[in-house]
């Protein structure tokens, strides 16, 4: 299981995409993903399901499902190897699609923990798990400041501030 709490952002909410700081933190909502491998042929990559929040999706370019879920499920395919193509993604959630709360950050959150578990290896923490989160959340429509998957990452409260698009690190991710 990868579980991550939804965030508020307490200051700063629209000054934060301009690069002024932002106060954020989590709360008790959130998003829990079950992870299972499956048995066999896996050639048609990762699925995600979720029955609460009215999700399915596959990777590929002609696959179910919104094609931001499919572009998260490729970047953790890039992130991972091909061992994720064998995985099922069952995620339920308490927070809100669109409401400010960090639902796509908590998902991201919530993936990279679940496959971290699933696969055996070390679980990232602190300034890896938040670059890896922000490479699954860049993949969702709008402009992520990088405050939303902080504190969920992270826990607790947080000051953040917007690195200009020039200082993001590349990932390499296809």
């Amino acid at each position: 299981f990868g579980y991550a709490p939804g965030k508020v952002i307490l200051f700063g909410e629209h000054a934060v995409v301009y690069g002024q700081p932002a106060v954020a933190g989590t709360i008790e909502r959130g998003i829990r993903v079950a992870v299972t491998q499956r048995d066999g042929e896996h050639a048609d990559g990762p699925l995600l399901k979720s029955h609460s929040m009215g999700l399915r999706a596959r990777p590929d370019p002609n696959g179910e499902g919104p094609d931001s879920l499919r572009q998260a499920l490729a970047v953790l395919v890039d992130l991972y190897g091909q061992r994720v193509r064998s995985l099922v993604f069952s995620a339920e959630g308490t927070i809100p699609a669109g409401a400010g709360l960090g639902s796509s950050a908590a998902l991201a959150v919530a993936l990279l923990r679940g496959v971290q578990q699933v696969l055996g290896e070390p679980l990232l923490a602190g300034d890896a798990l938040v670059e890896r989160a922000f490479a699954l959340e860049r993949v969702f429509p709008g402009n992520p400041s990088g405050v939303e998957h902080t504190p969920i990452a992270l826990g607790g409260c947080v000051a953040s501030r917007r690195a200009p698009l020039a200082e993001l690190p590349e990932l390499g991710l296809g």
